[in-house]
């Protein structure tokens, strides 16, 4: 048992004997005969500090006594995942209290704190356990806020509740200094003794990561690379000490050759050793000095070969693995089709991983499928099937040559079988036309079901001898969940126009823009007409519009006004007349004209040029760049993403995908801000200690030197943590004066207490119309920032600027 606990325990018995000597006494004893709670001292008669408020209490009974277990709780890392946090103390109790109910509590990391990597948590899943206790966590002083508002939370349901307090940490390999954390608890009137409990961090070696590519590579007597296209990685570790490729399916011994040959330039010193009799080839670097970039290049090029002049076909299952000394990778696996020299080998298809997500309009099936063929440049047909399920009439492929990158291939479709059937005439289109063209053929529905369905696609190719594998790729029609119009009411005059948005809602929380595929209508033509969405008034009266798109409807009233007539002409001026009495003319009310929203004027720091940002921002119009990514067509932020990456603000991954919604570290939102903003160096010259040779570390020092960014109370920036929401908003308040860009009150949210270090920013932030909660009430303000967010803040900040603004919607067409 620890001081604190033992003395809590002290505590408890003082209590009970006043309680038990208070019955006995006679009621005529006076005060000075009361028992009085004992004072713990140490041998020389001091205090005792290590009895946690002995200094501070006169009275046990009047302040609220808490106690942790025995002994400590340990967190353990994860590896290649999220760590799962721990309970801190499962066991924690509150012993004593004048009170029912108390008011408030603090979680505190006393000893040992890393601010960039701790995390206490609380979550309130069940109002009977714990009442309506909330939390906020201070992640700079390591302190997690629990409050319950009246102070109606009961001592059970705080007892339950701290009980419940959790410790994670974010790194991927945490300091593994004990933490020592604190609990204090407050009656509103009196905090409790502190109670600590210890918590100890295990760090644990990241396990390499291999990841091999779909399809199978042939043999047709000449070596072939295995797998060209494998991916190694490593979370913690830059280098490698070894590895192994072996064939462990259907081996040869005296055909099958595995092969590595260093290139002298890009696979440092690793060197291979082959064993013929149990088929394994090792690979090894001296002193485990080779990158993992180096050792990537090494496995891509390991070969296959067979001496053999009548090899067995069988085909042949190859597994490679890595070790950084500690840990040996996964087992990666690649099959190898061994064929007999002068054999025709079909061509081969491949579709990406994952499904492809439907909502509305066209979208290309798999933009990222590939066709290969090792002994021939051209195919001769190729078809494109939905082969489960079909709904006749509703679905169908598309598919037009864009006259320059797909030969002479040509498409048709057959609305009962549901098969795109392509053909080549006289089969010269190349193997690479026929990518290109299977890439582009393009899935559309008009069924809008309320319900999501997955379909299967099966793509096929021939040379004119043999048939590809056929492959498979998966798409999920989200079905049509509501419609809503950006108006339930509008007033116009007669003549007078006004344009309204519809938007469809689908299963996958994904909203489109529908307005110019719906079908639209009055119900009195002769008050108004509507085409897309644009209404014009023909005649005083009201009448309701209404939209139909996908079999739902949406609609709205219309109220068209006359229009006002002036009818007090002047006279002409040659044209003198006698005088007349004055005449007041009778007042012609004017409609009140419908408010224009407008976007606030910029208020940008000083060090910010606007006029440099729309430099760039016509540079880069002029330069091209690319406008979608593989995985952006159907997402929220598609429109947004495809702006920044014509501006070339972002850039993808290597796969052609953005990845919209993975979390952006610090690192990466160093590199967005400087390109946005166009930022340059700063007068102060700031520098952290773990941003030697880091890729992002010229951004990072920008940032630094105008006050945008700064690093912990070590001196870290730690660059690869994810960003969290308040911290983007804080960001954000250091590149414009959030107060003025505000049109309304500061929004609250009931995630964040009054007491939250970025409170008043994020409040700002809402009300400026820069950020969004998760929902109407919540804010997640430690939650990660996710790379379509990022975009959308800053495009939406950098639109409080006019020119920019203008460019940002020109970009946009």
């Amino acid at each position: 048992m620890n001081n604190r606990s033992k003395y809590a325990a002290i505590i408890t018995l003082i209590w009970a004997f006043q309680m038990v000597t208070s019955s006995v006494l006679p009621e005529s004893a006076s005060a000075a005969d009361d028992p009085q709670p004992a004072v713990i001292v140490s041998e020389g008669g001091a205090a005792d500090d290590s009895s946690p408020n002995t200094n501070q209490m006169t009275n046990a009974s009047t302040q609220p006594q808490i106690a942790t277990s025995d002994g400590t709780t340990s967190f353990r890392a994860g590896n290649n995942t999220t760590a799962t946090p721990v309970s801190v103390d499962s066991n924690f109790s509150i012993m004593n209290s004048d009170t029912p109910t108390l008011s408030s509590a603090q979680v505190r990391i006393t000893s040992g704190l890393q601010s960039g990597e701790d995390l206490l948590g609380f979550v309130n899943n069940s109002a009977t356990q714990y009442g309506n206790i909330l939390g906020s966590y201070d992640s700079i002083n390591g302190t997690l806020t629990l409050t319950s508002s009246g102070a109606s939370a009961t001592i059970t349901q705080w007892q339950q509740a701290l009980r419940a307090v959790t410790y994670s940490n974010t790194a991927i390999t945490p300091n593994t200094v004990n933490r020592i954390i604190t609990f204090m608890v407050n009656d509103g009137t009196a905090t409790s003794n502190p109670a600590d409990k210890t918590v100890t961090v295990t760090a644990v070696n990241q396990t390499p990561m291999l990841t091999t590519t779909g399809g199978t590579s042939t043999f047709n007597g000449t070596a072939v690379a295995i797998d060209s296209g494998l991916t190694l990685s490593d979370l913690d570790n830059r280098t490698m000490s070894s590895a192994t490729v072996s064939i462990t399916g259907n081996f040869f011994s005296n055909q099958d050759i595995l092969a590595f040959i260093n290139d002298g330039s890009t696979m440092g010193n690793i060197t291979g050793s082959y064993n013929t009799a149990t088929g394994t080839l090792t690979l090894i670097s001296s002193g485990a000095s080779a990158t993992i970039v180096q050792w990537q290049q090494a496995l891509r090029a390991v070969t296959y070969s067979n001496t053999s002049t009548g090899p067995y076909t069988s085909i042949r299952t190859i597994s490679f693995t890595v070790s950084d000394g500690i840990t040996s990778s996964n087992s990666a696996t690649k099959t190898v089709k061994v064929s007999a020299p002068g054999a025709n080998e079909p061509p081969v298809v491949t579709t990406s991983a994952g499904s492809s997500s439907y909502t509305a309009g066209t979208i290309p099936v798999d933009p990222l499928l590939s066709v290969t063929d090792p002994d021939d440049q051209t195919l001769a047909s190729g078809r494109v099937s939905i082969v489960s399920p079909y709904h006749a009439g509703k679905e169908e492929f598309q598919f037009t040559n864009d006259g320059a990158t797909m030969g002479n291939i040509s498409g048709r479709f057959d609305p009962v079988s549901g098969m795109l059937t392509l053909t080549s005439e006289n089969g010269t289109a190349t193997v690479s036309e026929w990518e290109l063209a299977l890439r582009s053929v393009a899935y559309v529905s008009s069924e809008n079901a309320p319900e999501p369905s997955d379909r299967t696609i099966r793509f096929v190719v021939s040379d004119g001898n043999d048939e590809s594998n056929q492959a498979n790729k998966g798409i999920t029609v989200q079905g049509l969940t509501r419609l809503s119009v950006s108006a339930s009411s509008l007033n116009v005059e007669v003549g007078q126009s006004s344009s309204v948005l519809l938007k469809a809602l689908y299963s996958n929380q994904t909203e489109i823009d529908v307005t110019k595929s719906a079908v639209w209508s009055a119900a009195d033509p002769a008050v108004a007409e509507v085409t897309n969405g644009e209404i014009t008034g023909k005649s005083a009266g009201t009448t309701v519009i209404k939209a139909v798109y996908g079999g739902k409807s949406e609609s709205l009233n219309l109220k068209v006004a006359a229009k006002p007539v002036v009818s007090n002409p002047s006279q002409p001026a040659d044209s003198p007349s006698a005088p007349s009495p004055a005449t007041v003319p009778t007042p012609t009310l004017t409609p009140t004209p419908t408010p224009i929203l407008e976007m606030p004027e910029p208020s940008f720091r000083k060090f910010i040029r606007a006029e440099d940002i729309a430099a760039s921002f016509r540079h880069a119009l002029a330069m091209n760049h690319p406008e979608r990514f593989a995985d952006t067509y159907t997402h929220w932020a598609a429109k947004d993403i495809a702006v920044a990456s014509r501006l070339g603000l972002v850039n993808g991954y290597g796969n052609g995908s953005f990845k919209p919604d993975l979390p952006i570290s610090r690192a990466e939102i160093s590199e967005l801000l400087v390109r946005a903003f166009a930022l340059r160096q700063g007068n102060e010259v700031v520098t952290f200690r773990d941003m030697h040779d880091h890729w992002a570390a010229e951004s990072i020092g920008i940032l630094a030197s105008n006050g945008i960014v700064k690093g912990n109370a070590g001196g870290l920036f730690q660059a690869e943590r994810s960003l969290t929401r308040a911290e983007m908003a804080q960001m954000m308040a250091n590149l414009a004066d959030l107060s003025e860009l505000a049109t309304g009150e500061a929004r609250h949210f009931t995630d964040i207490t009054d007491s939250y270090w970025a409170k008043d920013i994020i409040g700002q932030a809402a009300a400026a119309g820069l950020l969004e909660g998760r929902d109407e009430s919540r804010f997640a303000p430690n939650e990660p920032v996710t790379r379509a967010e990022a975009v959308t803040m800053i495009l939406r900040l950098l639109g409080t600027d006019a020119e920019l603004r203008s460019l940002l919607q020109q970009s946009s067409k």
